[in-house]
């Protein structure tokens, strides 16, 4: 590989409209996509007692749609306290003990507390959780199947919403349907693990487009 070929691979990875970071930020499930609206959604979390589960798959979209309610309950004059946990943590430590104790609201703000990952905890921790949570005026919870709180949305993914999805990131990216198609299938449904998928072909130079 000339030293040429090597920084047009660099150039490559920097634009690649794949990027981690690119996805992260725009990777967020529509309530359009299950005939909701975010005023539905959010009437629909007041109707709950601001006590609910988001619910779905791996890369469905759950911890990007948390931020974005996160953002609109700030904006109606909520705290939000933030707690994630995942394969790699799943427990919580001391500080966010602490953490929920220690947060409150004033006369003119609600506390919500969201959980993003809560299958992760033991049967004894969540209880000690959801009274330490309950507290407060909102419980908010992601998981990957209904249990715990009621369900306020399912995040579902589908072939027709990767493929859209896919073609928003990168419209100048030729990917035949039959190549989303099978990186769908593979990943099983995973949105997010999908998305990598279509970093790495056009990394490897796979697909035509852009670059």
């Amino acid at each position: 590989m000339t030293g040429a070929d090597h920084q047009m691979m660099k150039t490559r990875a920097r634009e690649n409209p794949f990027a981690s970071e690119r996805v992260e930020r725009l990777l967020v499930f529509e309530p359009e996509w299950i005939d909701l609206n975010w005023s539905q959604v959010m009437k629909r979390l007041e109707d709950l007692d601001y006590r609910a589960a988001v619910v779905g798959p791996h890369g469905s979209g759950k911890t990007t749609l948390l931020r974005k309610l996160k953002t609109d309950l700030v904006q109606q004059d909520f705290v939000v306290e933030s707690v994630f946990l995942n394969e790699q943590k799943k427990s919580l430590d001391e500080s966010v003990w602490q953490r929920l104790a220690r947060i409150d609201g004033d006369s003119n703000k609600k506390v919500m507390v969201m959980l993003d990952g809560a299958e992760q905890l033991s049967w004894r921790e969540w209880r000690r959780f959801r009274s330490a949570a309950y507290r407060h005026d909102g419980l908010l919870i992601t998981r990957h199947s209904a249990g715990k709180l009621p369900v306020l949305l399912e995040t579902e993914t589908r072939l027709e919403m990767f493929m859209d999805f896919t073609r928003r990131l990168a419209p100048d990216v030729g990917f035949e349907d039959v190549v989303l198609k099978r990186i769908f299938t593979s990943t099983q449904g995973n949105m997010r693990e999908a998305l990598w998928q279509c970093y790495d072909l056009l990394a490897e130079g796979s697909v035509s487009g852009a670059g």
